[in-house]
C-alpha cells in the first residue's frame, strides 16, 4: 500500500507542535509535575523558535503529514553553504515506518542537485537517530555541547569542498 507523505508549512499549529515536543521529550518530562509541563513545553518551543529565527532567519518549518495525518515536523535552513536540518521529529506512533528516511532521502536529492552538503546535529545519546544517519551515509564533523554535527556529502559537493580546502 502506497502512502502519501507531504510537508506542509507550520501555520498556527501550536497544540500540535506541543504534542510533538512532548512526545519527543517524554522521558525528560516524565519526572516533572504534570501541571508544570505545558508551560515548560511552551517556553521551550518559544526559545527554539527564537534561536532558529536569530540563527537562520530564512528557515522553513514544516509539519510532516502521512496520508493527511500529522506525523512529525521538519525545520530546514537553506543557504549557499549547506542544506541544514534544524529539527526532525517523528511521532512515536509513526516511527520505524521509513518516514524520516523518506524525508532525508528527499533532502539528499535536493542537496545533490545543489551540490551542497546536507548537515544536521543529533544528541550524542540518541542511538536510534545516530544509527539512521549512519546508515544513510552521514559522517561526524565534530562534537559540541553533547551534540554531534553530522554531514552528508553528494559527490559534487565533496569535490568542491576538497578544492577549496574546507
Amino acid at each position: 500500500m502506497t502512502r502519501s507523505l507531504v510537508l506542509r508549512p507550520v501555520d498556527g499549529d501550536t497544540g500540535l507542535l506541543r504534542d510533538l515536543y512532548m512526545d519527543a521529550h517524554r522521558d525528560e518530562l516524565a519526572g516533572l509535575p504534570a501541571d508544570a509541563v505545558p508551560a515548560l513545553v511552551d517556553l521551550q518551543l518559544r526559545a527554539q523558535a527564537a534561536q532558529y529565527a536569530a540563527s537562520w532567519p530564512d528557515a522553513e518549518d514544516f509539519l510532516v503529514l502521512v496520508d493527511g495525518v500529522p506525523a512529525g515536523r521538519v525545520w530546514l535552513a537553506r543557504n549557499d553553504d549547506a542544506l541544514r536540518v534544524l529539527d526532525l521529529v517523528v511521532l512515536t506512533a509513526f516511527r520505524r515506518l521509513g518516514i524520516a528516511t523518506e524525508i532525508l532521502q528527499g533532502l539528499e536529492d535536493e542537496a545533490r542537485r545543489a551540490a551542497l552538503p546536507l548537515r544536521l546535529s543529533v544528541w550524542q545519546d540518541n542511538s536510534a537517530a545516530r544509527a539512521l544517519y549512519a546508515s544513510m551515509g552521514f559522517t561526524s564533523l565534530h562534537v559540541g555541547g553533547g551534540y554531534l554535527e553530522l554531514s552528508w556529502l553528494p559527490r559534487a559537493a565533496a569535490k568542491q569542498l576538497e578544492e577549496v580546502g574546507r
